[in-house]
């Protein structure tokens, strides 16, 4: 095969609020599996600095370079990190518009290759808004002859996904994730539209493009669990992916409640 990268998505679970032994725990953890690039969501930060002593101390931790992208909602903030020696930044761009929690574009050189890596973390509480960042998602994933790679916590279930078990969330969590319906006698169902918009705009699951078994990522204290994280791709990038991994262990269930993605891509 070609020279393999890997680009991984992981929820931090509000790095820079939790426990210095939690964090470095999770530093420990992804030196181990260092990733070619990182999308990572949840750099709680409500100083005004918008993440970036954070995402820039976890960068050095790891030999890395990082960008933050601030959230123009709430203080839970994104980062894109890279190690520069396998890959080299072209351009980055943080995005606010119709964002909860921002985008950071990243576009790359790597292998003799161009790609776009998108971090995203899409809205926790509003299935409208959701659905409206994914059709967001789609435009900055329209680039043509352009391999682009989409890592986020989607904050809900992929299309195809099992049906969760509803009826052991509580009524706030049950109204951020269900499909809406006027009539009263509907079963409660969780809403798909978001990802299945995706998919129908060309954006395809990578677990998907690769046959790869479902497994949760989240709310994994609940029933079977959820899928909200993972990594999507546009077409010019479905060809290129060899591998999807949900790394899972008694100790990541510790660092975060939400598990670690990655994809490895042949460049």
């Amino acid at each position: 095969m070609e020279s393999p990268i890997t680009v991984m998505t992981y929820n931090l679970r509000d790095r820079g609020k939790g426990s210095r032994e939690r964090e470095s725990a999770q530093d420990a953890w992804l030196a181990d599996h260092l990733p070619t690039i990182l999308t990572a969501q949840e750099f709680w930060d409500p100083t005004g600095r918008h993440g970036d002593d954070l995402v820039a101390d976890l960068a050095d931790r790891l030999g890395m370079c990082g960008f933050a992208v601030p959230s123009p909602n709430s203080n839970c903030h994104l980062g894109l990190l890279w190690q520069p020696e396998q890959a080299e930044l072209i351009s980055f761009e943080a995005i606010k518009w119709n964002f909860w929690h921002g985008v950071g574009v990243g576009t790359f050189r790597v292998g003799g290759r161009t790609l776009r890596v998108v971090v995203a973390h899409l809205a926790p509480t509003s299935p409208p808004q959701r659905f409206m960042e994914a059709y967001n998602l789609a435009k900055l994933a329209d680039t043509p002859g352009v391999p682009t790679i989409i890592g986020a916590d989607f904050n809900n279930v992929g299309e195809l996904d099992p049906e969760p078990d509803i009826g052991e969330w509580g009524p706030n969590q049950r109204a951020r994730r269900r499909e809406w319906s006027a009539d009263p006698a509907a079963p409660t169902k969780v809403d798909r539209r978001p990802m299945l918009l995706l998919s129908q705009a060309g954006v395809h699951d990578a677990a998907t493009v690769l046959q790869a078994d479902w497994y949760p990522t989240a709310d994994l204290a609940v029933g079977s669990g959820v899928r909200f994280d993972g990594i999507r791709v546009n077409g010019e990038a479905a060809g290129l992916l060899w591998r999807h991994r949900v790394y899972d262990s008694p100790e990541l269930r510790e660092l975060s409640d939400h598990l670690p993605v990655a994809v490895t891509l042949a460049v």
